[in-house]
């Protein structure tokens, strides 16, 4: 890990590993190209508590046994979560003169502001130094030749969403709320958010919408009709609910995702429908020029 100091509120540099690389490579795929092949998702909720980081990794996993050559960006640079939810240990980022190479854990290659500093260090940072690293996360990354780049987006509709929609226009948008109305209401404003920026709303996630008991019945711990209403509002499909998972295995998983595991239950057969529904939409052909961050 790379030592990073926040000084009277004030960050130094980014850490050495992210200095000095304000071009991209040019043997490298350009990501930002708006003829690249690359399909970009970004996974929101516009608040934080809804399993949005894990249905995202659970997703990437998904895609990549169908095949597909996927990528995660972890873009919430305040409190990522990538490496709580994958066991990272043993792997390493490093910079060679092409570009930073990112480790790959079941079959995804990954990237996260966590791999640059220690936990318990702050990154402070306004705006315009959260546009700088998430350009560099597009464009210095040597992702490859990927067929999808999972964006897992962090809470609030403000600074990454902005970047989002003037770096990759193209990008499609995934919400995740709650059966819950007051996690509906904020998802909604995400989803009014993409749309005023004219990003494509591919479908709602409804997270916890149900928990199934060893009786067979569905309790209904969190209300419902969250994901319906969403859905329904902004008129675009409900693609997938759900449920919490069985305590007797998500106490067995750690640092490992549900889908990286031979287990097989509701929720993996869910992701796997929910990846082939993703796999058979068309990338939106969307070029905007708009937004211009000066």
């Amino acid at each position: 890990m790379h030592d990073f100091v926040v000084t009277h509120g004030i960050p130094t540099p980014l850490p050495s590993i992210l200095k000095g690389m304000s071009e991209p490579a040019s043997d490298l795929p350009h990501i930002l190209d708006k003829t690249s092949p690359t399909r970009v998702l970004a996974i929101s909720s516009g608040k934080g508590g809804v399993g949005k980081s894990t249905i995202a990794v659970n997703l990437a996993i998904a895609l990549s046994r169908l095949p597909l050559r996927v990528g995660i960006l972890d873009a919430d640079i305040y409190g990522s979560s990538l490496m709580n939810l994958i066991d990272l240990d043993g792997h390493t980022v490093s910079s060679e003169q092409d570009g930073i190479t990112p480790p790959t854990a079941f079959g995804i290659k990954c990237i996260a502001m966590s791999m640059f500093v220690e936990d318990t260090q702050p990154v402070v940072w306004r705006g315009p130094m959260l546009h700088g690293v998430l350009q560099q996360f597009l464009t210095d990354v040597d992702w490859g030749q990927l067929d999808i780049l999972v964006i897992d987006m962090p809470p609030g509709t403000g600074d990454i969403l902005l970047s989002l929609a003037e770096l990759i226009p193209r990008t499609e948008v995934l919400l995740v709320t709650t059966p819950k109305p007051d996690s509906q209401a904020v998802a909604s404003r995400a989803a009014a958010a993409s749309q005023k920026l004219k990003l494509v709303l591919r479908g709602v996630i409804e997270n916890m919408s149900y928990f199934t008991g060893q009786d067979g019945v569905k309790y209904l711990l969190f209300g419902e009709g969250g994901g319906d209403q969403l859905a329904k509002t902004y008129s675009m499909p409900l693609l997938a609910k759900i449920p919490l998972l069985d305590p007797a295995i998500s106490n067995n998983l750690g640092k490992t995702p549900l889908m990286a595991t031979s287990t097989v239950c509701e929720s993996t057969d869910i992701y796997n429908s929910l990846a082939k529904i993703i796999q058979g939409q068309r990338q939106p052909k969307i070029y905007r020029h708009e937004l211009k961050i000066k």
